[in-house]
């Protein structure tokens, strides 16, 4: 009987999967919506993870009938293994006799990034966290508190906070900074009056809030002072938390990967992040996940399946 796995890493806005032959061949990809049920629904968020299964096996013209399959998705909504309830849910849309692994996003990326050997990843996009793993295999984190708290760093903490400073240099000094000029041409609105009720209109979801995190970066990279300033100290509380790991983890110091839009997007905040963490764990550099997330749940499928020659 053949063997096909499925890899998933299901984030805060933005899905991403692959399907892989059991020497790690990407056969087929798909992407579409986020899986964070917290946000979305449970029910929406199961129909969508089945409909990119669905697109997945479609693309595989070569997968035989009855052949096994292994699901392995990380969601941004975890922070550890699925509970029952919605492990069941989840399975209730996968073929019949196929394994399924829900664990956190990180838990993927970190995979990806160490292969099961000690390591730390520190993921930071719509949302942000920071996981490692110790040489017994365990798993530490810190951060991913949702947007109610915050995530430092993250693209809504970065639009919050980017957009808190427009207006309070506008009502305290009177001058529109260039965090106002962009927040009025985002949101498509004439002034900042008009601007309170266009970001909690019914229909602004927290992602949509989020994306302004990309104005905030961009007015970084091209010198504006309180952008800059604002990303600073976001990066500065990421690398705190990376750095509190480390203290009790310090084998993970050798393999430190970097993942999530605001990484990806911004060597700005790469740099500022490195740094921040430099400076209290000298010798550790950073450095951005090279095997996407999708790809290291496939990984750790096949570590859980206890197979030795995994990629």
């Amino acid at each position: 009987m053949s063997m096909l796995y499925i890899g998933m890493d299901g984030g805060g806005t933005h899905t991403t999967a692959v399907a892989a032959a059991p020497d790690g061949h990407v056969l087929s990809r798909a992407s579409g919506p986020g899986l964070n049920w917290l946000n979305d629904g449970l029910d929406a968020c199961v129909r969508r993870f089945g409909h990119l299964v669905s697109s997945l096996l479609e693309q595989v013209k070569e997968r035989e009938d009855g052949s096994s399959l292994t699901v392995c998705a990380g969601l941004a909504a975890l922070d550890g293994p699925a509970d029952p309830e919605v492990l069941a849910a989840f399975q209730s849309v996968l073929p019949p006799g196929s394994r399924l692994i829900l664990e956190s996003d990180l838990s993927v990326a970190l995979a990806g990034l160490t292969s099961g050997k000690p390591g730390l990843i520190a993921v930071c996009g719509t949302g942000s966290m920071v996981l490692c793993r110790n040489n017994t295999g365990r798993e530490l984190s810190a951060g991913g508190w949702g947007w109610k708290v915050g995530d430092p760093g993250s693209g809504y903490m970065l639009a919050r906070k980017g957009l808190f400073q427009g207006l309070f240099r506008l009502q305290t000094e009177g001058r529109e900074t260039p965090l106002l000029q962009a927040a009025l041409s985002y949101f498509s609105v004439p002034d900042a009056q008009a601007l309170i009720p266009a970001l909690y209109a019914t229909d602004r979801d927290t992602a949509a809030l989020a994306a302004f995190g990309a104005e905030v970066l961009r007015l970084a990279e091209q010198g504006d002072p309180d952008a800059h300033g604002i990303l600073s100290r976001q990066m500065e509380q990421l690398a705190l938390l990376a750095a509190s790991l480390l203290a009790s983890t310090p084998e993970a110091a050798g393999c430190v990967g970097l993942f999530g839009g605001v990484f990806q997007h911004s060597e700005l905040a790469r740099s500022l992040f490195s740094e921040a963490l430099a400076a209290r764990c000298p010798g550790v550099y950073p450095h951005i996940l090279q095997t996407p997330p999708a790809v290291g749940a496939v990984i750790l499928a096949m570590q859980r399946e206890g197979r030795k020659d995994i990629l």
